[in-house]
């Protein structure tokens, strides 16, 4: 969806090829080779403007649909912890922290996000629907 959103390419003669492509690719290792010679700045560069398109449009989503502040701060909170943990190696390493919380989530920030979110999604209380204003009393 990234890559469609980026280009606006939308036909199956298109997708026909790029399957093609990475049929070639999985079945001649010379052709694989010849992919692999492309630079690494030109996939980075590629990469990065698929995974922002990819983003923007879940944060267009999540804006469409409104976002309350539990889930304003659970997402936020989680992000933020899957951030910190890509910058600071080692966190979870060390004296007293068992060998497979580094293992698990010491080397990817989306285990850590994940696992943040899904523990302040049981914590944090919910909003009671709009109905049931006088039920809690």
């Amino acid at each position: 969806m990234g890559i469609i959103a980026e280009n606006k390419v939308v036909n199956r003669s298109v997708f026909t090829l790029a399957a093609a492509i990475l049929l070639a690719a999985g079945l001649l290792p010379k052709f694989a080779a010849l992919l692999t010679a492309i630079p690494q700045p030109v996939i980075g560069g590629a990469t990065i403007g698929v995974f922002a398109t990819i983003g923007m449009n879940g944060v267009v989503m999540f804006a469409r649909e409104g976002l309350s502040q539990r889930d304003t701060t659970l997402m936020g909170l989680a992000v933020a912890f899957g951030i910190d943990i890509e910058q600071s190696v080692g966190a979870l390493a060390g004296a007293g922290m068992p060998a497979w919380v580094n293992t698990v989530l010491g080397t990817s920030s989306i285990g850590v996000a994940a696992v943040v979110a899904v523990v302040l999604n049981l914590i944090l209380p919910r909003e009671a629907p709009a109905g049931d204003a006088g039920a809690q009393e």
